[in-house]
């Protein structure tokens, strides 16, 4: 459920940091806002800790239903 829960936080993560830039109108790259470093932490954690379609097939290895 761990992996579940992360790769469905992983890819809310984005889209909400997404979302906040197009709303802001691109503001987000500038100081004001710093929704810079939030695509930053988001690029450091998918590298680091793993994608959320690297999670997925974890939890199926984990659950037996990943064939060889």
């Amino acid at each position: 459920m761990a992996l579940q829960a992360k790769a469905h936080v992983g890819e809310v993560f984005r889209e909400v940091a997404r979302l906040t830039t197009e709303v802001h109108g691109g503001m987000g790259f500038a100081d004001l806002l710093g929704l810079h470093y939030w695509f930053k932490r988001i690029a450091f954690n998918r590298q680091i800790l793993g994608s959320p379609e690297y999670c997925r097939q974890e939890a199926a290895a984990v659950q037996g239903w990943l064939i060889a």
